[in-house]
């Protein structure tokens, strides 16, 4: 009969409806699911860039403390040596000039304060000669002249310097010890570079 046939078409329709809605909550449950997904994924992957990122900043930091601390031990070794080169130095001196250790106490800081000044002297006018050797500079004849003039004129200083502090080294000690602790100078850097040469 007709009423059992649109019953049925009516309960064909529910079922399709109840099928569609269905499938659209499934669509959209998957639809948020997969968002979520694709959320933590980029959440995850924002987080190891930054950990990454983090990591690369701690590795240099680690590499600048590094090179820091390998500076910081190679200056420590130089003054090491320098510090023992002077005491060698000083005790050679001390014990070929035969200074007994009240002339030392007077003789070595007069010694000592004259050769930082000469140190001086000849570093300043050094530096200028190597900085326009570095920055690769053809230098004009008038320019070695004026370094030539200027050798020259830290010679003379030099000696000037020499000469003041010999009076005051020759108050200190007596003018034969003051001799040989001059030549027993000599000797040990001599000797000091013989030694450097040797090891090469």
């Amino acid at each position: 009969s007709k009423k059992n046939i649109n019953r049925s078409i009516m309960g064909k329709n529910v079922i399709l409806l109840i099928f569609t809605l269905t499938l659209t909550l499934f669509s959209a449950s998957v639809s948020a699911q997969s968002r979520r997904v694709e959320s933590q994924r980029r959440s995850s992957s924002t987080q190891e860039r930054r950990m990454e990122s983090q990591r690369k900043v701690e590795t240099q930091r680690s590499g600048t403390n590094s090179n820091i601390q390998r500076g910081n031990i190679r200056n420590q070794d130089r003054r090491m040596d320098m510090s023992s080169f002077e005491k060698r130095k000083m005790e050679h001196i001390q014990k070929e000039a035969g200074l007994t250790k009240e002339e030392a106490d007077k003789f070595f800081p007069l010694h000592n304060e004259l050769s930082k000044k000469k140190f001086e002297l000849h570093r300043k006018h050094r530096n200028k000669v190597d900085n326009m050797k570095r920055e690769g500079k053809t230098m004009t004849d008038e320019e070695y002249k004026q370094i030539l003039e200027k050798d020259v004129e830290i010679k003379l200083k030099e000696a000037e310097l020499e000469k003041k502090y010999s009076e005051k080294l020759e108050k200190a000690v007596s003018p034969k010890k003051l001799y040989k602790a001059q030549q027993a100078e000599k000797d040990f850097m001599q000797k000091e570079v013989n030694k450097f040469r040797d090891s090469k």
